[in-house]
């Protein structure tokens, strides 16, 4: 993440192919740091209340999840001075769109998905994907072509499930997950593990679409959900 000749940090948006968010595709450094930038954070609950009772104890469902929420400017008015990605004194509003779609938004042919997007800026990461983006051209050459225009993009936290749940220690059998099956693993014996109760590997076994479930391959990845 560096820094322009006036000593302001630019933000940085990288997107990788994988979901460890390695092997990188594609960076976007920002004309212009966010005019907004929003975070929000979520907790989602199982809602347990027996028959009759007027009462819901909440149960955490799953790990903590944030979104983020920013506006970027984009100006090829020349009077800012400001240079664009490839660093050059005048830019292209739908080159600088195509740059930013490019480490946000557009499908990757190798791996048939879109990229995961890590957000550098300052102290601030944030590790996601693209959720929504609206582009809105707020200023026009004779032409027609764009010379200021807005990204207003919405990302959401992505994590693989097998680190958020060390993250945030989840072991109780009332949240999500993910194991990785082991030599010598039945489904019933990891059930009794996680949910201590084996009876309860139809349900898993019909929740992760499993056809064999008494033959299960090492190195498959099974997900236990919350008992409701």
């Amino acid at each position: 993440m560096a820094a322009n000749q006036s000593g302001l940090t630019k933000m940085e948006i990288i997107g990788y192919k994988k979901s460890t968010f390695e092997d990188e595709h594609a960076r976007f450094k920002v004309q212009f740091n966010p005019t907004t930038f929003k975070q929000e954070y979520a907790v989602e609950f199982v809602e347990d209340a027996p028959p009759g009772s007027t009462d819901s104890p909440q149960k955490l469902k799953k790990a903590p999840s944030k979104k983020l929420n920013m506006t970027l400017t984009l100006d090829a008015t020349g009077v800012t001075g400001q240079a664009g990605t490839n660093g050059s004194k005048t830019i292209d509003i739908m080159e600088e769109i195509k740059a930013f779609k490019k480490a946000t938004y557009d499908f990757i042919g190798s791996t048939h998905d879109i990229p995961f997007v890590k957000i550098i800026w300052g102290v601030n990461t944030f590790q996601g994907r693209l959720k929504n983006l609206t582009v809105t051209h707020t200023m026009f050459k004779s032409n027609g072509d764009p010379l200021r225009s807005t990204l207003e993009a919405s990302f959401e936290s992505s994590k693989e499930a097998s680190k958020q749940a060390k993250e945030h220690d989840l072991q109780s059998p009332d949240l999500t997950h993910l194991r990785t099956v082991k030599i010598g693993d039945t489904l019933p014996l990891m059930c009794n593990e996680i949910y201590n109760d084996c009876s309860l590997y139809l349900k898993v076994a019909k929740f992760n679409n499993l056809v064999d479930f008494r033959n299960l391959e090492p190195g498959t990845e099974i997900i236990f959900p919350p008992i409701v």
